[in-house]
């Protein structure tokens, strides 16, 4: 149980980083995703992108908005 606490702690204490690098490998997502010809890879990217954004809207920080808006960005570029 001590684990469990110390992981949730962790978790809690680097959110916002951790927010951040999952926008900024969404950019990366986004650019394979076009290399691909199915629109499978794009519904599953733009749901990802839904509840990223969601998380993101919890608790605004500057860090993630950054990466956020990169990420909207890329997101138009979606073939």
């Amino acid at each position: 149980m001590e684990i469990l606490t110390t992981v949730w702690a962790w978790l809690l204490s680097n959110w916002e980083t951790l927010l951040a690098i999952a926008f900024a490998v969404e950019v990366v997502a986004v650019q394979i995703v076009n290399l691909t010809p199915t629109p499978v890879d794009n519904k599953a990217l733009v749901a990802l992108h839904k509840v990223l954004v969601f998380v993101a809207n919890i608790v605004p920080n500057t860090k993630v908005q950054a990466n956020r808006a990169a990420a909207d960005q890329a997101m138009k570029s979606l073939k």
